[in-house]
């Protein structure tokens, strides 16, 4: 071998060797993300973990209010729990059929001219609108 050789050699090495070098600083950069990563979602589970035994607790609490409306309720004899229901059930049949009715309310006013709308506003007399000219103020 010549020196040419070794020198090709060396530069081969020494790439090699760069090349490690930044893989592993690279290996330590996404490990470290890694970690943190595994840190943050073990945080989310804990907050998701505390959230719903917050919420299965805030429903349980409903749950003994509602209970305990029912159970005065029944106490009080007045049933005003179904009349309740029954009220609400009416309120969403009309709430249904006026938005019904307003997706069928029809815009066109083609029929009536700008004439026959003028008309219309100045038709109201005096007297119509409980005004005399001929009275005299005070």
């Amino acid at each position: 071998m010549d020196n040419e050789e070794f020198i090709r050699l060396e530069q081969l090495v020494d790439t090699l060797i760069e090349k490690y070098r930044d893989l592993k600083g690279k290996y330590r950069i996404l490990e470290e993300s890694l970690q943190e990563s595994e840190r943050e979602c073990d945080v989310l589970k804990r907050e998701l973990t505390e959230l719903q035994d917050q919420r299965s607790e805030i429903g349980s609490r409903i749950s003994g209010l509602l209970s305990r409306i029912e159970q005065w309720e029944s106490e009080q004899g007045t049933g005003t729990g179904e009349q309740l229901e029954v009220q609400q059930e009416q309120e969403e049949n009309e709430y249904v059929s006026e938005s019904d009715a307003d997706a069928d309310f029809d815009f066109d006013t083609s029929s009536e001219s700008e004439s026959d709308l003028g008309s219309d506003l100045g038709s109201d007399s005096e007297s119509d609108l409980g005004f005399d000219a001929n009275a005299t103020s005070l």
